[in-house]
This record gives C-alpha cells, structure tokens and sequence, in this order.
C-alpha cells in the first residue's frame, strides 16, 4: 500500500479521515473547524497533490458555497440542493 509523506505543515483542530477510491488510490482529508464550525478542507493525495478547499456560510451558518484557494466556486448549495461543477465531479467525492 502507497503511503503519503506530509509536507511538514502543522494543522490543529481537525478532523481527519483516508478515503481510497475504486482505483485504490488514497487521499487524506483534514477538516478544519474555529468557533463558527467547519471552514476549510484541506487534501493530500497520494502523488503529493495538495489543495485547500474554503467553505462559505450564509448569515444562519448553512453551508452556502465552497471555493478552492483561488476563489473559484467548485460547489454551491441552493434551496437544500447540492449544485456541483462538472469538474469537481469528475475528480472528486463529496467531502462532506
């Protein structure tokens, strides 16, 4: 089984999880929380691949959008639907 080297980054108050696809690739997810619960979700995959992924809440503190570390919208809710980018799709599971 591959193992994944950490970068040497220190992260606190986290919940962490492994998810293995079909392919039997793995990818290791950090869920960072503060005093407003989650806020981001940080990945690292198996190749080394790392991304930040930051969860946006409307003003009662559902999960409204989340974008990667540039901006972009890769997932949005809406009414109590889960509105997906094709891409995100394509590479990913849901986090959540």
């Amino acid at each position: 089984m591959p193992t994944i080297g950490l970068t040497g980054k220190t992260i606190v108050h986290a919940t962490y999880k492994i998810e293995t696809d079909a392919a039997g690739h793995l990818r290791h997810l950090h869920y960072l929380s503060g005093g407003d619960g989650l806020f981001a979700i940080y990945t690292l995959d198996e190749k080394g691949d790392e991304a930040m992924y930051y969860i946006h809440k409307d003003y009662q503190g559902s999960f409204e959008t989340i974008t990667n570390h540039k901006g972009t919208a890769i997932c949005e809710f809406g009414s109590g639907i889960l509105l997906l980018k094709s891409s995100f799709v394509n590479r990913y599971s849901l986090f959540l």
